[in-house]
């Protein structure tokens, strides 16, 4: 379903696009467009909005709708977008997760940081080898962390849930072509609560939403992954690092065998030498034994003898 435009380019008379500090086309926001709008209309009359798309001749003329979004006022190419679709609560969140430096998830009970080269917010369809084609809401470029490359490629596309969650044939079909899903739920706590209970709001409303969205994300990120596919090359470097692992513990259990047949034949060469000694101990103790018997006999005989002598 078609979000709504918050953000768009703007020229100036000359029909050149306005630039910003880094020379870049200037990003206008809907509420900046609003408030220029109402509080400085000389200045906004000088500029014409356009949308973002990387290819500039497919681009369109738009205009801001108090309602907070910008509407196309010309059907070039198809684009006749008209304000119907999802809500302003995911417009804001898919422009917040865009701005950010760095993705900070937590997936379960897990943390996983994206450091993202680019993240793309306009030209977002992707079509597959079925003839099957879709739009996600963003898509992240990214060459960090070296491992999620390995295993994902350098694509991510990411989802925005706030009513509608993820079809099914279309987390199948990514996830047949190599291709990973991460959804973000905003529960109602994270929504545009003015517009969810249908209050009037204005340009400041939205920039307030905005920002309190960007701090949220910019601290964590909490999602699931949807679809989550393996490239052969990472399941090759993990069984190449599990046979390591293998022969690893194999020559380790085969030292400690050998160790421990040494330690008991050594052990058992101890026991016999104990034995031998406790034998031969006990054989002399024996003969201490009999030899103080004897002793003990003999001289009860002397004194029984020397009783006698001394009576005759």
């Amino acid at each position: 379903m078609a979000n709504k435009k918050i953000w768009a380019y703007g020229k100036n008379l000359q029909n050149e696009y306005i630039k910003d500090s880094l020379d870049r086309n200037r990003m206008f926001f809907i509420w900046e467009a609003l408030s220029m709008k109402r509080n400085k209309p000389d200045e906004y009359n000088l500029i014409t909005f356009w949308s973002t798309q990387r290819n500039e001749s497919e681009r369109s003329k738009m205009t801001t709708v108090k309602l907070g979004f910008f509407r196309y006022i010309e059907n070039v190419k198809g684009n006749s977008y008209s304000g119907d679709g999802e809500s302003l609560s995911h417009s804001i969140a898919i422009l917040a997760l865009s701005r950010l430096k760095e993705l900070n998830f937590t997936i379960g009970n897990k943390k996983l940081s994206i450091e993202p080269k680019e993240i793309i917010v306009d030209d977002l369809k992707v079509q597959f080898e079925n003839g099957n084609y879709y739009f996600p809401d963003l898509i992240c470029l990214f060459d960090k962390p070296l491992y999620l490359t390995e295993k994902w490629g350098n694509k991510l596309a990411i989802e925005v849930k706030v009513s509608h969650a993820c079809e099914s044939i279309k987390i199948k079909d990514f996830e047949d072509h190599n291709y990973p899903i991460i959804e973000i739920t905003l529960n109602e706590n994270m929504q545009f609560l003015k517009e969810l209970r249908k209050e009037t709001f204005d340009e400041d409303d939205l920039k307030k939403y905005y920002n309190f969205l960007t701090e949220k994300f910019s601290k964590n990120i909490y999602g699931k992954i949807i679809s989550n596919p393996v490239r052969v090359k990472y399941h090759k470097r993990k069984i190449k690092e599990l046979s390591s692992k293998i022969t690893k513990l194999t020559l380790q259990s085969a030292e400690l065998k050998k160790s421990y047949s040494e330690v008991k034949r050594d052990n058992l060469y101890k026991v016999e030498s104990l034995t031998s000694s406790i034998s031969k101990l006990e054989k002399e103790k024996n003969k201490l034994e009999q030899e103080n018997n004897q002793l003990k006999n003999k001289s009860f005989i002397t004194k029984l003898f020397e009783l006698f002598k001394s009576n005759s």
